[in-house]
């Protein structure tokens, strides 16, 4: 399975790279930078997109990236260039880095926003660590360039997206392309955050699992698939499994029809639903090899059906009766 982290969970594995694996944060900013130019020039779509990028970069890390993507695309023969926000008494030791090299490489700074001469915006504002809404000159800047026709590029998560929960933390950017770091973000698998993300890619910038930081959510692979055990070919439907299906209300079995039909789908060889009796007609015409039981027989009969069978599902469709 594929972990996926919030932001304080990014934060710890992050941390354990640089204080528990002797990785040097300078390391994993200049690789996060050369992934996310490595995304872009593997997705620009068309050559006009090419041809002047501008880089909005806040002053934590994330705006440390932003730089250093300025710098690499600006060796690479683009016309790229930097737009810094916030208090610059206020940026961290790796932005001012940043800033430095770029100084050095002559990377262009410009000091006035012109979004809509830019060909490619990229979004290194806010990273993951952002939890309150966005204000004041920064909801005026993210509008502003949500307003362009150019293609963005969002650095680890589009700003004013919640890394736990994926909801807008009062305007959010609307990227086309997002390159998330070492792990895909949670705020990026729910919405709306997973629409302001356009396409995400989840690139290896060094930080990796650790043992000592449990997985609280993953993402099911195509691999997890093999640790299925084989069916015995001499089986039969009695031998794959029996599935209880408590589900649907009062002439409303739609719930209960999904789920048994699910039931089947996932490899169970019977399935009966408990259901109201008024919902046995179409649900006995929709999916016929499926049991029927209702709760007529009162207690007895909830445990007789619990006794037949080995999995039990209780809730879909159940209403509040």
């Amino acid at each position: 399975m594929k972990r996926i982290v919030g932001g304080s969970e990014m934060k710890a594995l992050d941390s354990c790279t640089i204080t528990g694996m002797g990785v040097p944060s300078c390391v994993l900013m200049e690789r996060a930078a050369l992934a996310v130019v490595d995304a872009m020039e593997g997705h620009f779509a068309e050559m006009s997109q090419k041809q002047r990028i501008l880089c909005v970069c806040g002053g934590g890390n994330n705006g440390g990236d932003g730089v250093a993507i300025a710098r690499i695309l600006h060796l690479h023969g683009y016309n790229a260039e930097i737009y810094m926000l916030g208090n610059p008494d206020h940026r961290t030791k790796e932005t001012r880095r940043q800033l430095k090299i770029a100084e050095n490489y002559q990377v262009p700074l410009v000091n006035n926003l012109a979004a809509g001469e830019y060909t490619t915006i990229v979004d290194a504002i806010f990273g993951v660590g952002l939890d309150r809404s966005i204000e004041g000159k920064y909801i005026e800047i993210i509008q502003a360039l949500n307003e362009v026709s150019a293609w963005k590029v969002a650095v680890d998560l589009p700003s004013g997206v919640c890394s736990n929960t994926g909801r807008e933390l009062g305007i959010a950017f609307r990227a086309d392309l997002t390159v998330t770091f070492a792990f895909c973000k949670t705020g990026l698998c729910f919405y709306p955050g997973k629409n302001f993300a356009g396409k995400i890619v989840v690139a290896d910038v060094g930080i990796y699992e650790n043992p000592d930081l449990p997985t609280r959510k993953a993402a099911l692979e195509k691999k997890d698939l093999q640790k299925l055990p084989l069916r015995a070919a001499n089986g039969n439907k009695g031998t794959f499994g029996k599935v209880l299906v408590v589900a649907g209300s009062k002439g409303m079995c739609g719930a209960a029809y999904l789920c048994a039909e699910g039931a089947f789908a996932a490899g169970a060889g019977m399935v009966k639903i408990l259901t109201d009796e008024e919902n046995r007609i179409p649900l006995q015409t929709l999916l016929p090899e499926a049991m029927f039981a209702d709760d007529a027989g009162g207690n007895e009969a909830w445990v007789n059906a619990m006794h037949w069978c080995d999995i039990v599902v209780i809730g879909p469709g159940l209403g509040q009766s």
